[in-house]
């Protein structure tokens, strides 16, 4: 029988999604959704979502006036004509790339998207809080639906045959991606609330989550290859790892950066920078940037040289960056300024901020 109990690590995921009365729908407070393609840059925040050009300039906003029923967190995928977006109404939305218009909206859901959807050529995956994963058409019809334990929170991964998600259930787990038939499951340490890292050439999983500990799975038959928790020295982890030349890169809420051998699970090296990190590292031409909860970005070589430092102002960060027209692009959670995005370039100096204009 499946449990009854809620899960929501919503409020450990600094979210602070505060559920009210108001016949209007929830309010909330959270973490933006940030994403980029080769030409664009997606922001959900709060109310809208933003389509930005990579030197910053608002191209299209959903709504054109924003609604207290409307609340969008999930980072926004976007696929070669459409953008995809969840909400808290439990509404799945296809917007026009081209002008972010509505397309068609997929209602079949009674639980939020906060997990960004994946796609490839055939189908859409769309993880909800309701427990289900859905597999949608090019047109927003439900073509099949994997109903879970708990609600989903991390972006599906695809690989050739198989949808890949870590789940809250304290395991990872794949689906056939034409059937939704489960294929296989791996039982981890602790609850997982973001998307492992693929590494297509090995065909190895790699993930951290709440049970403080990075996990390395065979992608095809999810067997467990090496567990590294430094000695139950590590914190939680919150985001993907990325793989850097011979260098598993992870961080955890303790502040701590760590440089796992991504063949033997051995330890290479760590770098103490005394700030909590929530958000991700991110992959730069040169080494790699982290940045903390409280704005500061790091860039580091790959023998733990520190590059360069820059503080954002009035900032909290708790959403990965990604990198977009050379730029590191850093998503803003602070109400203290409106600046929803800072763009840093590879060599530590700011190149724009981005604030909405008022319509």
């Amino acid at each position: 029988m499946k449990s009854k109990k809620p899960f929501f690590m919503i409020s450990l995921i600094v979210l602070a999604i505060i559920l009210t009365g108001c016949a209007v729908g929830p309010r909330a407070e959270g973490s933006p959704g940030l994403s980029a393609d080769g030409e664009h840059i997606y922001l959900a925040a709060r109310s809208v979502v933003y389509q930005l050009n990579l030197f910053g300039e608002e191209q299209w906003r959903y709504p054109e006036k924003p609604s207290a029923a409307l609340v969008m967190y999930a980072a926004p995928h976007a696929m070669e004509e459409s953008v995809l977006v969840g909400d808290l109404s439990n509404k799945l939305h296809a917007l026009n790339k081209a002008d972010g218009s509505v397309k068609w909206s997929f209602s079949g859901a009674k639980g939020w998207f906060l997990a960004p959807a994946n796609s490839d050529e055939t189908l859409i995956y769309a993880p909800s809080l309701d427990r289900n994963v859905y597999a949608l058409d090019e047109n927003g019809n439900q073509v099949w639906a994997y109903n879970g334990n708990f609600g989903f929170l991390a972006q599906p991964i695809i690989t050739d045959k198989l949808i890949i998600i870590a789940s809250q259930e304290h395991e990872i787990f794949a689906l056939d991606k034409q059937t939704g038939a489960q294929v296989w499951s791996e039982k981890t340490a602790g609850c997982m609330v973001a998307s492992p890292l693929f590494d297509e050439s090995s065909k190895t999983l790699f993930a951290g989550g709440m049970g403080k500990a990075v996990v390395a799975l065979d992608a095809d038959t999810g067997k467990t290859k090496w567990t590294f928790d430094n000695s139950g020295q590590m914190g939680a982890i919150w985001s993907t790892p990325i793989l850097v030349e011979n260098n598993l890169i992870i961080t955890d809420d303790l502040g701590v950066i760590y440089s796992i051998s991504p063949d033997t699970g051995m330890l290479n090296w760590t770098i103490l920078t005394n700030e909590p990190m929530m958000a991700g590292p991110v992959k730069l031409d040169e080494g790699f940037a982290v940045v903390s909860i409280a704005g500061n970005v790091r860039a580091y070589n790959l023998n733990q040289a520190p590059r360069w430092t820059l503080s954002l102002a009035n900032a909290q960060v708790y959403t990965t960056p990604v990198v977009a027209g050379g730029n590191i692009i850093i998503a803003n959670k602070t109400t203290k300024n409106e600046n929803l995005l800072f763009a840093v370039d590879q060599n530590g100096v700011q190149k724009w901020a981005f604030t909405p204009s008022a319509k």
